[in-house]
């Protein structure tokens, strides 16, 4: 890989990594608060950063080239390997 194309994929992987712990860390306060609305609109927010998260995660597989999933990138690699 160019050196070009390793630091798009590593870019690629930080703002994805970024948008997964952002939504799995909101996504912690639902549930512990007064009010439902508020609630919601904070599980929403997590949703909303976790679909970009996929988004990133999918297009990071086609960068590298190496038949990895967007699983493979949230949820199989040693805490080492992330970038956030």
């Amino acid at each position: 890989m160019v050196d070009k194309d390793q630091a798009l994929l590593k870019y690629v992987l930080r703002l994805g990594d970024n948008a997964l712990v952002y939504g799995q860390r909101l996504i912690e306060l639902v549930a512990h608060g007064p009010e439902l609305e508020e609630e919601l609109a904070n599980a929403n927010f997590s949703l909303d950063y976790l679909g970009q998260a996929r988004m990133f995660y999918t297009y990071a597989g086609k960068l590298e080239g190496a038949g990895r999933t967007e699983d493979d990138f949230a949820m199989l690699r040693p805490e080492h390997e992330y970038e956030n």
